[in-house]
């Protein structure tokens, strides 16, 4: 198969597949088909295809593939990129982001799968396999619960808040303004109180059962 040796790396470009000379493409990384890159860094048998862009950024051992498009600075070692888009500043190692995924600020993502996410703040997620749902901010080593109703979705967030659509509040702050934004939304009454229901349901704190003193589990 033919191909062209890119000048900085050596790395090899197949097809029709772009790099400008901002690109370090090592010769054992290479991008095909349709790929763009720009002014970025290839390491490691990292390869960039299908008709992704990506505009900056240092990938070790990775692949970029399918539409994605990947800007800034992101830091990517051991991972396979096929979702919407890469941007700000993230660490990505030894993970698998796909379908409408978008990362974008200061997230720490290691050892997950995340399919359907949006991720930015500067969340840590770690060993999580997690479809559907937004993480911007706390340390998860589960997906956070996320339900998807035909006019809103609602996912856990950390220290008893819920984020609705992009808004994260606490779960106080939405059974008692919930009625208000519902109308807000133009959201029928059906649908309001489906809402809440469903956040006391499902994001209400339980209270477990107090511990008893080991002395009082010896006696009973």
């Amino acid at each position: 198969m033919n191909y062209l040796r890119h000048p900085n790396g050596r790395g090899k470009l197949f097809d029709d597949a772009e790099a400008n000379r901002g690109v370090y493409l090592d010769k054992t990384s290479s991008a095909v088909g349709m790929a763009k890159l720009r002014d970025c860094r290839l390491t490691g048998n990292s390869e960039a295809r299908d008709e992704c862009q990506v505009y900056g950024g240092f990938f070790h051992a990775s692949i970029i593939a399918g539409k994605t498009i990947v800007a800034g600075h992101p830091k990517v070692v051991g991972s396979a990129l096929r979702c919407s888009e890469v941007s700000g500043s993230p660490v990505i190692r030894y993970s698998f982001l796909q379908g409408s995924t978008e990362v974008c600020d200061f997230p720490d993502i290691k050892r997950s799968r995340l399919t359907d996410c949006i991720v930015y703040g500067n969340p840590v997620i770690s060993d999580v396999i997690a479809t559907g749902g937004r993480i911007h901010e706390g340390i998860w080593f589960r997906p956070p619960k996320h339900i998807k109703l035909p006019w809103c979705e609602l996912t856990e967030c950390i220290d008893g808040k819920v984020i609705l659509d992009c808004r994260c509040r606490t779960i106080d702050y939405w059974l008692r303004h919930g009625p208000k934004l519902g109308k807000r939304f133009d959201w029928s009454h059906d649908m309001i109180d489906v809402t809440l229901e469903t956040i006391r349901r499902e994001f209400m704190p339980t209270n477990p059962l107090p511990e008893l003193p080991h002395e009082t589990i010896m006696r009973a």
